[in-house]
């Protein structure tokens, strides 16, 4: 028989890899499952595969994983533990969570079988109440950008750029949200202020270093500002949102994820 310690984290692996079959084989009938989302307040097994069957298409890895036997007797086993889920980059979604977790089973001649298991979010990994959980950025990725804002505050990253007057405007691209083309001139967008410049914006990518990122003909945005992508359009600090074109989003996405990635994995 697998230890209870064993099977709990082959169960939160499965569940992951979205194999919905394998774990179900695992329930008790009679199963009680108790997770942070409204719907995931189930008796049953059945009900336990009809809520569970609506992730299917998101796969996640799960990292950090850290399980414990809390309690065993010859009738029951009950294992507590936490671990941190990662969305890989499909179905356009940024995701990283912290999880906590208790399962109870019942010792059966086939084996463990669980009878109640619960997951749960640490609330202050929550970006916020209008988060759209689970499937939105969090607190890490809110605290990533805070961390990118106080870092460049420190370090000056100057470029110049022709103004309207045909002068030389330098700027501190540190400081930069986004640039927003007008015809044969563009807008550049501060975190205090906005200013014109007499350039292209085809021009003016050329010049930019690889935190901006062009997400449509009209916006190039500096991905250090980004809090999220979903639904055509980027969230970003100040309350900004632009739009992405439908047929370039997979594109912008994919970018963004992995520039993301790259700065997690930095730290």
């Amino acid at each position: 028989m697998k230890n209870a310690v064993n099977l709990t984290r082959d169960i939160i692996c499965l569940h992951y890899d979205r194999k919905l079959d394998e774990i179900i084989k695992y329930m008790d009938e009679n199963v009680v499952w108790i997770a942070p989302l409204g719907s995931q307040y189930v008796q049953g097994a059945e009900n336990v595969r009809e809520i569970l069957s609506i992730e299917q298409e998101i796969p996640f890895v799960v990292t950090n994983a850290h399980y414990s036997l809390l309690y065993e007797d010859g009738q029951t086993a009950a294992v507590y533990g936490h671990y941190t889920a990662s969305n890989t980059g499909v179905s356009h979604y940024l995701f990283t969570q912290e999880q906590r977790c208790t399962f109870i089973y019942r010792k059966t001649p086939a084996g463990l079988r669980v009878i109640f298991m619960h997951v749960s979010n640490p609330a202050d990994n929550l970006l916020g109440k209008n988060e759209d959980f689970p499937f939105a950025v969090g607190k890490k990725a809110y605290e990533l950008v805070n961390q990118k804002i106080k870092e460049n505050r420190k370090r000056s990253q100057r470029i110049r750029f022709k103004d309207v007057a045909n002068g030389d405007y330098y700027v501190n691209l540190n400081g930069v949200l986004y640039i927003e083309a007008q015809h044969r001139k563009c807008q550049v967008k501060c975190l205090k202020r906005s200013f014109e410049i007499k350039e292209m914006i085809s021009d003016v990518e050329k010049e930019l270093p690889e935190n901006f990122l062009r997400i449509h003909r009209s916006y190039i945005v500096n991905m250090d500002y980004v809090i999220d992508c979903h639904r055509y359009q980027v969230n970003m600090v100040k309350d900004v949102q632009l739009p992405i074109p439908v047929k370039r989003y997979a594109e912008v996405f994919d970018q963004l994820t992995a520039y993301y990635s790259r700065q997690i994995s930095e730290r």
